[in-house]
């Protein structure tokens, strides 16, 4: 009786995880792309303090 609740238990953590995956996700992407970023280094300006025009060249 007791191991049918464990089992019961786990698969409702379980169930609720499955909702939490998406935001995960995007929190590991966004953690990723920061982590990307900061490891590149600032980006280049012009003197003028604009982006360059081949920004999408790199």
């Amino acid at each position: 009786m007791s191991a049918a609740l464990i089992l019961a238990h786990a698969g409702h953590w379980f169930a609720g995880l499955l909702y939490l995956a998406p935001v995960l996700i995007v929190v590991g992407a966004l953690l990723y792309q920061s982590w990307k970023d900061k490891k590149l280094g600032p980006d280049d300006e012009d003197e003028d303090g604009d982006a360059p025009d081949d920004v999408l060249a790199r």
